[in-house]
């Protein structure tokens, strides 16, 4: 068997099974097998993966022994020839394990290879696309570790140009020949809880003469946390294992010095522990000394190079030979933390770089090729006339055609209610903009009759609108032009159940000019036929025009480095005009609450905002402009944007106008 995929898991929750999913998703073809190493999970994550995967095997721990005995018993456990470690919150993309298993094979089994590691949004099951770590180091003095970027890592030589060296490795995804993870002796079973098994395992690599190489191009998302949530990390343990890892790699002389400087970072005391921190931790580490120093024989006896050659090699400050001892460290506050996210690459992405100059530049959009089909590449579906001279696009559903308008297309099937979307959106994508365009619903008073005709429901009281971003985004609300109307007390106004063909009755936030279940707008000044006898309080349509106007900025973002995730500091802003009255103004949006609309996913950058001593830099969002469509007969004529467009006081940029506070949000 080429391959073991080693999962390592404990109260994953559904990521577990998420995780097998991904990697039998993407292994199609490959010789290989699934292993859980099960460290006493109580949450039936296990249960569930197992009766989703029956092929998977599982090895388990009765009682919780922690990540690095859990990691050797799966590597015990396994028959493939090279072991493919991951945690069991990771994301492998297309291809990934695949190209890990090549690149040890192709370096016949003398390196670690290491993948990139994107961040993992578990609920989403997404990996991110700006946060993805390469490198990873570690000091040596306080073993303490963090991301290096990929410019900031050496090239590999000869067969090996392809891959970065990487001075240390991360232990939620790697892979190594099985030959060469027993020469290592493998993750230690006798490290305690978390922490610092990995950092072992890739210093010893790296002292038995194995660099750790990292491929770039195999990406495998991984759920990074902020603190420790299905388990509990006594210091005591993470500070054992640090002994542990120090007492087997350093020569003597090194190892009395770190020992001492060790004891001074950690002075602290523990509630339950009356004679202190140092004094318990040392317990600890006694508890497996014997089998600590049995392997630090055999590393020292067989190892290539020696801490010294490691600092230099990294250019590490500790320890040195030619040089003074480095200062001790601070005193360090108590509580382990989680490995850290990977950073974004600052700044974001400059847009220009994937859009056609046409898209920054003032135009008309009443041209074809500016446009597709939303949900694909599909040829233009809608229908485009000259009327009275003018270019006219009208939205003719595919099942409602002006030769048999008694067709139509239920959803779900029999219900009588149509729906059938041929949204089309533009090419370019935008971020601020003003646009104005026309719409009104065809003169069908004729055909007015009652609310259960195909004419009087799904031919005119279809949900259409105009939207920006792609999945639940921000959308003004077109109800076919005559629309719904405010009472004079400002209610809503009774519809009869015949709003989109009698699925529901109409609210206040979904009427012609409202902030689509966001805001209600302030008027209501479309242009109104007379009131149906039949139905009163609704109005047929007379077929007039209405113009639309629109002026939006897009959010801003800055990173936070303390959370590992970007924060929005201003809102989406929008002014919507309606006939030449202001129906919003002003309106701060956020996305769409707990919903899958995510303005972090296309940021790019920004230099409007920017203050002088600032070294973060802003980025901003950007998206499509939609025109909707639900089995409507809406038309559009004379759409133009302007995405120069900017708010202007005294002609000069008003900085106030965007909001930052106060953002409303669909529920």
């Amino acid at each position: 068997m080429r391959a073991s995929i080693i999962i390592a898991a404990h109260n994953e929750g559904e990521a577990l099974w998420k995780t097998i999913h991904s990697c039998v998703e993407t292994c199609v073809g490959l010789d290989y097998e699934i292993l859980i190493a099960d460290d006493a999970s109580r949450d039936l994550s296990v249960q569930e993966a197992q009766r989703r995967f029956p092929q998977v095997r599982v090895f388990r721990h009765e009682k919780r022994q922690g990540a690095s005995p859990t990691k050797a018993l799966g590597a015990r456990s396994a028959r493939g020839e090279v072991l493919i470690f991951l945690d069991g919150h990771t994301k492998p993309e297309y291809g990934a394990i695949k190209r890990l298993l090549a690149d040890v094979e192709e370096l016949r089994g003398t390196a670690v290879v290491t993948p990139a590691i994107p961040a993992l949004h578990v609920e989403k099951w997404r990996n991110s696309p700006l946060q993805i770590g390469h490198g990873y180091s570690v000091n040596l003095d306080t073993f303490e570790c963090g991301w290096v970027t990929l410019e900031s890592l050496r090239k590999g030589v000869e067969e090996r140009q392809r891959f970065y060296e990487s001075p240390s490795l991360i232990g939620c995804a790697l892979a190594v020949h099985r030959e060469l993870y027993e020469k290592l002796w493998g993750f230690d079973p006798q490290m305690f809880s978390w922490g610092a098994e990995d950092l072992d395992f890739g210093l010893k690599c790296w002292l038995m003469g194995h660099p750790i190489l990292h491929d770039p191009e195999a990406l495998i998302g991984h759920k990074f946390r902020t603190r420790f949530e299905n388990y509990r990390v006594p210091f005591e343990h993470l500070v054992a294992n640090q002994l542990r890892m120090a007492r087997k790699n350093f020569t003597e002389v090194v190892w009395r010095e770190w020992t001492e400087r060790c004891r001074e970072r950690h002075p602290g005391r523990l509630s339950e522990h009356p004679e202190g921190l140092w004094a318990r931790v040392w317990e600890v580490f006694l508890e497996h000394r014997l089998s600590c120093e049995h392997e630090r024989s055999y590393l020292l006896g067989h190892r290539v190079y020696d801490e010294f050659w490691y600092a230099e090699r990294f250019d590490l400050s500790w320890p040195r030979l030619t040089t003074a001892a480095a200062p001790s460290a601070a005193v360090t506050a108590l509580g382990p933390e989680p490995s850290p996210s990977p950073s974004p690459p600052p700044p974001c992405p400059d847009g220009s770089a994937d859009q056609d100059p046409g898209c920054y530049q003032a135009r008309s959009l009443m041209d074809k090729v500016l446009w597709r089909r939303r949900v694909a590449d599909e040829p233009w579906n809608w229908v485009e006339k000259t009327i009275a001279g003018e270019q006219v696009w009208e939205i003719v559903p595919t099942a409602l055609t002006d030769d048999d308008p008694s067709t139509t297309l239920t959803e779900p099937p029999g219900s009588g209610k149509p729906r059938n979307t041929n949204d089309i959106q533009t090419r370019c994508k935008y971020s601020d903009f003003r646009l104005t365009l026309m719409f009104r619903s065809p003169n069908l008073r004729s055909e007015w009759t009652d609310c259960n005709s195909a004419v009087k429901g799904p031919r005119n009281w279809g949900n259409s609108g105009f939207k920006w971003f792609t999945v639940n985004g921000y959308e003004v609300q077109i109800l076919d032009s005559h629309g719904a109307t405010m009472s004079a007390s400002g209610n809503k106004t009774d519809l009869g159940g015949c709003h989109i063909g009698g699925m529901h009755a109409v609210t206040d936030d979904e009427v012609c000019g409202a902030l689509y279940k966001v805001r209600k707008p302030d008027s209501n000044p479309v242009n109104q036929a007379v009131t149906d006898v039949a139905q009163p309080g609704e109005y047929i349509p007379d077929g007039t025009w209405n113009m639309l106007a629109i002026d939006f900025m897009a959010a801003r973002y800055k990173w936070d480095d303390v959370n590992s995730n970007w924060i929005r500091v201003k809102c989406s802003t929008i002014t919507v005009r309606l006939n030449g009255a202001t129906v919003h103004e002003r309106i701060g949006l956020a996305p769409k609450s707990g919903g899958p609309f995510d303005e972090t996913t296309d940021l790019v950058q920004d230099t409007l905002y920017d203050t002088p001593g600032d070294t973060k830099g802003w980025c901003k969002a950007r998206g499509p402009i939609i025109l909707q469509e639900h089995d409507s007969r809406v038309q559009f004529k004379d759409i133009n944007i302007d995405p120069t467009w900017l708010p202007m006081t005294g002609g000069q940029f008003n900085p106030a106008w965007q909001q930052e506070t106060n953002c409303l949000s669909r529920e």
